[in-house]
């Protein structure tokens, strides 16, 4: 999306007061500033993803089906 309309910022248009929740939901603020900077999710994928491995390590034990 950044390529096709590189002059809209994702988070220009929406409320501030929203901001709080987004960086709850996200786990902290930097997902949204970091992605606020390019607006590119190879800036934040390493940040996004870096728990996933040792999540599915953690969890397969609890899963019903295979």
């Amino acid at each position: 999306a950044a390529a096709l309309y590189p002059d809209k910022k994702v988070f220009d248009h929406a409320d501030k007061a929203r901001f709080n929740m987004f960086d709850k939901v996200s786990g902290s603020d930097f997902i949204r500033k970091e992605f606020s900077q390019q607006h590119r999710f190879s800036d934040i994928q390493s940040y996004w993803t870096k728990d996933e491995e040792s999540f599915k390590k953690l969890s397969k034990k609890y899963y019903l089906y295979k």
